[in-house]
Order: structure tokens, then C-alpha cells, then sequence
């Protein structure tokens, strides 16, 4: 991760947007799972609107690597500030539609994982050997967890309502980072 010296303004606004998003709709078919999943689209319409009224705005690039597609998403402020992450990902193929396949997965990924967006995702899961997610969090994202949420005295109630969780252990181990950022960024209790 990379991020501009300061980024109190682009926390500030991240937070109002994400106060505003709606999750992602899960208006694609997985044939194969048969099933619905939240595609790349449904998660650009979740942030589409909140993010132009709070001055955000996110860019995707794409870096040539032998192996890998790489991408590099950056999610910008109109004060100029910014934060990035890359993330990579291996093609099954090394043919175009899975490269292209791939690239959809990754700038999903990404931008689910910078934006906040935690949508469920039916169809991620044969590419991880998985045909049902059991995943929550282990005892030590737990204890991180609550760490944070008494360091910053962080209203437990709050924290579970926008994590959309009965409890801190039901948090699934693909919201753990979603969890600890929005932590990270809390003003805490009022």
C-alpha cells in the first residue's frame, strides 16, 4: 500500500460514502454454482453517486508482469490526497479471455477492498477450492479486532451495524480488512 503524506480529508470523505453506499447488487449469473454474485458493475453502481458527492474518485491501472495481471487501484480526494494498492493475480490460461477474466476479477477485488464494498461472492468460490464459505475470522483477527475497537472506544453496536454482523466472531474472514479499516479511522464514541 502507498498512500499521499496525509489523508485526513480523503478519510473524512470516505467515510460520509461509505455512510451513503448501498451494498453491491448481485445482478450477475454464475452458471456454474448457479447462482448470483456482484459483478464489476453492480460495484461501481454502489459507489457511483456517494463518491461524487463527498469529492472521491477511484483509478485502475494495469502493469505489464510475466506471470501475473496486475492491478493498481487508487482511490483519490479533491484535496489531492490519495491511497493505492496492487493486487495480482494469476490467469488459469495464458489466452486472452482468461487474462481478461482475470483483470474483471482483479479490478473487483480491488476495488471492493479500497472502497469498502463487501458483497458476497457465490462465484469466487470455486477459484478458491471452496464451494460453500465457512470463513470467519480466526481468534487473533478477533483479539485485533477488539483491540482497536477499545483503543478508540469504538460503540460496538455501530461497528457490528456497518459490518452487518450479530457479533465481532461472525465477521468473515474476507471483511477482516474492511473491519480494521474502518476501525483505523474512527474518531471513536462522541
Amino acid at each position: 500500500m502507498e498512500k499521499s503524506e496525509q489523508i485526513n480529508e480523503l478519510a473524512g470523505a470516505l467515510t460520509k460514502a461509505q455512510g451513503q453506499m448501498k451494498g453491491a447488487a448481485k445482478s450477475a449469473e454464475n452458471p456454474y454454482f448457479k447462482s448470483k454474485y456482484a459483478d464489476l458493475s453492480s460495484c461501481w453502481d454502489a459507489i457511483r453517486e456517494p463518491f461524487s458527492a463527498n469529492g472521491l474518485s477511484v483509478v485502475q491501472l494495469t502493469e505489464q508482469s510475466p506471470d501475473m495481471v496486475v492491478v493498481e487501484t487508487i482511490l483519490m480526494h479533491s484535496s489531492g490526497q490519495w491511497i493505492a494498492g496492487k493486487l495480482s493475480m494469476k490467469p488459469v490460461k495464458t489466452d486472452p479471455q482468461s487474462i481478461g477474466s482475470c483483470l474483471t476479477y482483479a479490478r473487483r477485488y480491488g476495488l471492493c477492498a479500497i472502497t469498502g464494498i463487501a458483497p458476497e461472492d457465490d462465484d469466487g468460490n470455486h477459484a478458491s477450492g471452496k464451494d460453500k464459505a465457512s470463513d470467519k475470522i480466526s481468534e487473533k483477527q478477533i483479539a485485533e479486532i477488539q483491540s482497536l475497537i477499545d483503543a478508540k472506544s469504538v460503540d460496538v453496536k455501530k461497528f457490528l451495524a456497518y459490518m452487518k454482523c450479530e457479533s465481532i466472531e461472525s465477521i468473515a474472514t474476507s471483511s477482516f480488512n474492511v473491519a480494521v479499516a474502518s476501525l483505523k479511522a474512527a474518531k471513536g464514541k462522541s
